[in-house]
């Protein structure tokens, strides 16, 4: 399912204006994606889980979002997870499911710590945890935030198609639609999407996972560990980790996965959030 094809409503939140598709009808799937990309990471896993689920797709200010938010707004990791649990509250959801990637399984991990009320159960693909927030090998893309002019010309490279090919290669293992690579950092080139892309890479820090992790015991709700095997970012060991340290916690293997597991593997991604839902 093309998540263009997806009528995009707003939320008005005190941060700003978060803009998100949903489809589907049922219990609501919340899924929260990572740096530079958008809620169109999903598009695959829409067909399968949407007829069981509502779906709802946000796309946060993580540097893929169509809109800037307020000049003022908070956007370090706990500032993030707070605008996760506002949308939560503007849409009166309950009882979510959320599912997260990448940054977005930093982000929550946060929420789960800060603002857990509205939280049913969890489905953590690959992503950030404990001290790896971000992973070593991309310090360097961190950095770009504390660069006048840099986040700029980083976009402006990456309207050459082999340099959109690599920054997708570094997480997908399978082959994507050059369009929807276009569609993630397309954003990117106003000025105010990139002012908030620099105000997150400056508040990343692992602290905030690490402060997260210190919570992970007292979330008594299910927990699924939906992991790649191909990942260069995230290894199993975090995903074991995680299970040993949540009360309620499982892994399920996705073979032959990258990061974007949802761009990898939707079939085997929607199968086990089917099965996990279903327990």
């Amino acid at each position: 399912m093309d998540q263009d094809t997806l009528e995009t409503h707003v939320a008005e939140l005190p941060q700003g204006r978060v803009h998100y598709r949903e489809t589907g009808s049922g219990e609501t799937l919340l899924f929260i994606h990572g740096l530079l990309v958008h809620g169109g990471l999903w598009g695959k896993v829409l067909p399968a889980l949407s007829e069981r689920f509502r779906c709802v797709l946000p796309d946060l200010p993580l540097g893929a979002h169509a809109e800037a938010m307020n000049r003022d707004a908070d956007l370090t990791p706990p500032g993030l997870a707070r605008i996760i649990a506002d949308f939560m509250a503007s849409l009166n959801l309950r009882d979510v499911t959320i599912v997260a990637n990448d940054t977005g399984g930093a982000l929550t991990q946060i929420v789960l710590a800060n603002h857990p009320e509205r939280i049913r159960r969890v489905v953590l693909t690959n992503c950030d945890a404990y001290k790896n927030f971000l992973p070593k090998p991309l310090w360097p893309v961190q950095a770009l935030g504390w660069i006048p002019g840099a986040t700029w010309l980083t976009v402006q490279s990456l309207r050459l198609r082999p340099a959109r090919w690599l920054f997708l290669w570094l997480v997908c293992r399978e082959p994507t639609d050059d369009r929807v690579r276009r569609s993630f950092l397309a954003p990117s080139r106003n000025g105010g999407v990139r002012r908030d892309l620099n105000k997150v890479l400056r508040g990343i820090d692992s602290k905030h996972t690490l402060a997260a992790a210190k919570s992970f015991g007292d979330f008594e709700q299910p927990v699924l560990l939906a992991w790649g095997n191909r990942c260069w970012f995230f290894g199993k060991h975090y995903a074991e980790r995680m299970a040993a340290d949540f009360p309620n916690a499982r892994i399920e293997p996705i073979p032959g996965s990258g990061t974007f597991v949802p761009m990898d593997r939707p079939d085997e991604l929607a199968r086990a959030i089917i099965t996990f839902c279903g327990e």
